[in-house]
């Protein structure tokens, strides 16, 4: 003891909070010792690192078996040893997270070196771990919840993202206002945690734009507002996505219930729905108003998108301007869900396939109608336009399964 007081006085530590630390620790003394030696032995010799591990001399015991994973990993160094000891006072979270790793097959190098480097976020990630435990874990027969090793690629994610454990709580907490947090909504999350600063400036816009007021004047969704985020948190994959197409609307000015209502609700088509945004921009078409028709239709996202890129493939050769592919598209989008056989008719039967309209006027092969309708009195090969004969003003729905 009197060699740490001394070593304290030598680096500077003048603070008396730590000597009493050592003090009221004394039992911990060799630990103590046996640390500062391996952190000697490591270049680590600064104040601010050795003071935290004085500070916390009640939870040296935990630091040893840390250090001593770390050996065991090969990942024994200053950059993931210096972490851990600067950050000795969540050395009881992080002792947790490893043991959760190794419950899952996933104590090794390539899953907790982030965790290590990341000792910062010991607390926050040992409490994310704590809710994929009790949403993804097995009863445990003792009341409680277990991992085994079928969840091991789900929790790799999150271990390898130690860096945004922060990220991931907050989305979790807004999970569990909204009355989701369990294994159909989480899985997602989990497995991309990655993109959990994307997801959480997802969540967060969603806060705003539908949650209320709290008694601390902070807003926040409750359950009533659940299908909102719902589709979100299931397609956490999406959520760069879906963070790009929010960033539009807030230059566009239309970051407003509804037109991000429909948005949220389709976050699985959030991919095409920037893509659509996209070939928008590129025709052209970035206007306030073109988009928020696009925006109010996100649940035909991948409709669009696959119309978009037909007529581009189908009118390559001749050279047709991008605004075409896009036009073709808004046409789509103007029949809200049907199309008059009079109009498929004229479509089919006009010379080339060429269509001649007041509002768009541009070659349109007749191959697009097989991607926009489905003409439910056909015989499954479709007429050519040579020989295409329907009755009129009789309304078909467009058919939902464009893509087949």
């Amino acid at each position: 003891m009197v060699d740490l007081v001394i070593e304290t006085e030598s680096i500077g530590i003048q603070d008396d909070t730590v000597l009493d630390s050592l003090l009221e620790n004394s039992d911990n003394t060799k630990e103590v010792n046996e640390i500062q030696k391996e952190a000697q032995n490591l270049g680590i010799r600064d104040k601010q690192t050795l003071e935290a591990v004085f500070r916390n001399a009640d939870k040296v015991v935990e630091l040893k078996s840390v250090i001593n994973d770390a050996k065991a990993l090969d990942i024994y160094d200053l950059d993931h040893i210096a972490p851990v000891l600067l950050n000795a006072y969540q050395v009881v979270s992080l002792k947790k997270v490893i043991e959760a790793s190794d419950e899952v097959g996933a104590k090794d190098k390539e899953n907790l070196g982030a965790v290590f480097q990341n000792a910062d976020k010991a607390d926050e990630l040992k409490e994310v771990i704590d809710v994929a435990r009790e949403t993804l874990g097995a009863n445990d027969g003792l009341g409680g919840k277990k991992f085994d090793y079928s969840k091991a690629s789900i929790l790799s994610s999150t271990l390898k993202n130690a860096d945004k454990a922060a990220e991931l709580k907050s989305v979790l907490a807004i999970a569990k206002d909204l009355g989701v947090q369990d294994e159909e909504h989480l899985t997602s999350v989990f497995v991309n945690a990655g993109n959990a600063r994307d997801l959480i400036t997802v969540c967060y816009a969603a806060v705003d734009t539908f949650g209320f007021n709290d008694a601390s004047g902070i807003k926040k969704l409750d359950s009533s507002k659940a299908s909102i985020l719902s589709s979100t948190l299931k397609n956490a994959d999406k959520a760069s996505q879906l963070k790009q197409v929010i960033d539009v609307s807030i230059e566009l000015g239309i970051n407003d219930a509804e037109n991000l209502k429909p948005v949220f609700l389709n976050s699985e088509q959030a991919t095409d729905l920037l893509e659509v945004i996209t070939a928008a921009d590129e025709a052209g078409f970035e206007d306030k108003d073109t988009l928020t028709v696009v925006f109010q239709n996100s649940d035909r996202a991948n409709d669009l998108m696959a119309v978009i890129e037909k007529t581009r493939e189908i009118n390559v050769q001749e050279a047709v301007e991008l605004s075409s592919a896009f036009e073709v598209s808004l046409k789509v989008l103007d029949s809200k869900d049907f199309l008059t056989k009079e109009e498929i008719a004229s479509l089919l039967s006009s010379q080339n396939g060429r269509l001649e309209d007041s509002n768009l006027s541009l070659a349109v092969d007749p191959e697009i109608l097989i991607l926009i309708s489905e003409l439910d009195e056909y015989s499954p090969s479709l007429p050519t336009y040579e020989t295409a004969e329907v009755s009129i003003n009789t309304e078909i729905e467009v058919s939902s399964s464009l893509l087949e």
